[in-house]
């Protein structure tokens, strides 16, 4: 599958592209929202997964941009800071889904299994 990795945090985004490539997907990562939309002028990513809070562009905006010009693409929230009223907005707002950090890699590997079953 081809993915979009979106945090501010280096560390975690070098942790998932590496964990994620060697499951077989393509992966691509942005340092934060602005970069991503970028990214995203030029490619299509049938999964976006970002984090909520970061510098620019938050991880809502970029969530309501990708589904107006992307609306194919799957965007799943990643947050420390997440609640469940936090949680049951993103959803709303078109989320597939929305994940408290620290997360399991495994959890990553449930979703991107479920969008693969669809």
């Amino acid at each position: 599958m081809k993915l979009l990795l979106v945090d501010d945090n280096a560390i975690l985004l070098e942790q998932m592209s590496k964990f994620l490539g060697k499951q077989g997907h393509q992966v691509t990562t942005a340092s934060d929202g602005e970069k991503a939309l970028e990214i995203l002028s030029r490619e299509s990513f049938e999964t976006c997964f970002t984090d909520l809070k970061m510098p620019g562009i938050q991880g809502d905006e970029l969530l309501k941009m990708i589904l107006q010009r992307h609306p194919g693409t799957k965007v799943i929230i990643m947050t420390a800071y997440g609640s469940v009223k936090i949680a049951l907005k993103a959803v709303k707002d078109g989320a597939y889904d929305f994940i408290h950090k620290p997360f399991q890699m495994e959890q990553i590997i449930e979703i991107i299994d479920r969008i693969g079953a669809q």
